[in-house]
């Protein structure tokens, strides 16, 4: 940084403003994620994404090689779409 207060008030300011916009707008997320990512995405961590895909009840994923795991933003959508559950009907049986 510069020792020019005016320079540092500046980025201040330039750092206070651009982190206010990625308050009101994230970034996207990634088209493709890993486990620990994939977990963040689902409000999970990454240990139960592996114990939900060892037990075959996760969301889909691609086995890009014997150790990497990557997950698609649309399935991961697709998953939690799933699992909608209506309020009125909860807890009755048919």
């Amino acid at each position: 940084m510069s020792n020019d207060p005016s320079v540092n008030e500046l980025a201040d300011a330039i750092a206070a403003r651009v982190s206010k916009l990625f308050e009101k707008n994230p970034p996207a997320p990634p088209p493709w994620m890993d486990s620990a990512a994939a977990g963040k995405f689902l409000g999970a961590d990454e240990k139960y994404m592996i114990h939900l895909r060892r037990c075959g009840r996760g969301p889909r994923y691609v086995l890009v090689s014997r150790k990497r795991v990557r997950y698609s933003l649309a399935d991961l959508r697709d998953y939690m779409y799933a699992r909608y559950e209506d309020p009125t009907t909860r807890g009755r049986k048919p």
